[in-house]
């Protein structure tokens, strides 16, 4: 229990730098997890747009947001883009979530991106599945 926050690294982008980042926080009924990509478009000033895949599981009931938030010289602010919600009572997360706990670079970060999107769009096919 308790929370950790891992800082994978930075690649080069056309304007700039992309870092990435991993964060947990857990408690006996909650684990929340947050991969973060924060483009500095002028390296190494702190100007720079954050996008958070935000995941918090507690008990049956999975949420997932995309949240992009702005550290400026004109100010800052959030705004969250999308939230969806899985009751994943009967679904094994495990493996998607130990799969995000355990990147170690940015290209484990990047796989473990595709694989929340793989897993959300697979989740909600086979709830269309039904139609």
């Amino acid at each position: 229990m308790g929370y950790q926050t891992r800082w994978i690294g930075c690649e080069d982008a056309e304007k700039g730098k992309i870092c990435y980042e991993v964060y947990k926080y857990d408690t006996e009924e909650t684990i929340v997890i947050e991969l973060k990509k924060i483009h500095y478009p002028i390296w190494p000033y702190s100007n720079n747009v954050t996008d958070k895949l935000k995941i918090a599981v507690e008990g049956s009931r999975m949420s997932v947001a995309v949240i992009e938030s702005r550290d400026g010289w004109n100010g800052t602010g959030a705004e969250v883009i999308s939230v969806v919600e899985i009751d994943i009572d009967g679904v094994d997360v495990d493996e998607l979530l130990t799969k995000i706990i355990s990147a170690s670079d940015i290209s484990d970060v990047k796989t473990a991106f595709e694989h929340v999107k793989s897993f959300l769009k697979d989740y909600v096919d086979d709830m269309f599945s039904y139609f």
